[in-house]
């Protein structure tokens, strides 16, 4: 029975030395190394909020003008095919006086989003007349940076190549072996041109607000890899 034990203690420690010998193998003449890419692309969606608030003594008075406001402008909205509209918060807040409730605040905004740039900003300015315009922010939509991810990563996956055969070349091998390759993605999402107000944009001769001027502008796709060949 003792002799049965020895053969398989040997034998255990005879696998072990092996499977130590290969991970070392595994891990010889393996080297890591990165690459980063980029790419410029223009934003292709435009994003507004708007809001209605009123304040006063009475919330249910308050509420029924923000509701009015609001419908109106929800209506005005659906009416163009290109543009998106969705409702958002609704709030009604106490404000004091003398550490006492003076009067309330009833506000709730609304989303307006487009590819069609010329047409939302026809659109604010003529909901300015009863909303305040609070921010505007691009965007860059999922197709249009699909795409521009892809060129990114092929041009990225190349640096990655370059690189690898010029490591492999100095240090004397002839070729490599890809071990594991990792891809990551940045960029490409909201950009805020900043809070707004109503005021800032002129009246024009009929009391109508003036379309505000927007530029999409651009944003920066990257692409990092990092991976691990092992020379040969």
């Amino acid at each position: 029975m003792s002799r049965i034990i020895l053969i398989g203690l040997c034998a255990s420690l005879f696998l072990t030395q092996v499977t130590w010998a290969d991970d070392e193998k595994k891990n010889y003449n393996q080297v890591s190394l990165s690459a980063m890419a980029s790419n410029e692309i223009k934003n292709d969606i435009l994003v507004a909020i708007l809001y209605v608030q009123e304040e006063g003594r009475y919330p249910k008075k308050l509420a029924d003008k923000v509701n009015e406001k609001v419908s109106r402008a929800v209506e005005k909205a659906k009416q163009q095919t290109e543009i998106k509209v969705q409702t958002l918060a609704y709030r009604t807040n106490p404000f004091y006086k003398k550490q006492k409730i003076a009067g309330w605040r009833v506000r709730q905004s609304i989303r307006l989003e487009s590819k069609n740039f010329s047409q939302l900003s026809q659109l604010i300015g003529e909901l300015q007349e009863n909303l305040a315009l609070e921010q505007v922010s691009y965007q860059v939509s999922p197709e249009r940076r699909g795409e521009a991810e892809n060129q990114v990563i092929k041009k990225t996956l190349t640096a990655f190549k370059e690189r690898a055969d010029i490591i492999s070349q100095q240090l004397g091998f002839g070729s490599y072996k890809l071990i594991d390759l990792n891809v990551n993605t940045s960029g490409g999402y909201s950009v805020m041109q900043g809070r707004m107000r109503t005021e800032m944009y002129a009246m024009d001769a009929s009391k109508r607000m003036t379309p505000p001027t927007l530029e999409a502008g651009t944003q920066t796709i990257q692409v990092n890899i990092n991976g691990r060949v092992e020379l040969q």
